[in-house]
């Protein structure tokens, strides 16, 4: 987006937030927002929102965005969906 935003939907919950790209390939989430649906799975939500603070950096491959943090640790492999 242009102005900076993101949003998902994890199934039950959906996410919203900031994001800063300061230089090519780096990345980072800020004021990460999520719904608070009583869902019976969390986990992948939750583990969603840890990520999203520990990514620091992007790829674009094949329409897939791939997430890292330190050391390059891979934290997500991303599809579009439409």
């Amino acid at each position: 987006s242009k102005d900076g935003r993101f949003t998902a939907y994890m199934g039950c919950n959906s996410i919203a937030g900031s994001y800063a790209m300061p230089s090519p390939y780096k990345l980072f989430f800020s004021e990460v927002i999520m719904t608070k649906m009583a869902c019976q799975e969390m986990t992948l939500e939750t583990n969603f929102l840890s990520m999203l603070g520990k990514a620091n950096s992007y790829k674009l491959d094949n329409g897939m965005l791939i997430l890292f943090g330190e050391k390059k640790k891979v934290l997500a492999k991303l599809k579009a969906i439409k």
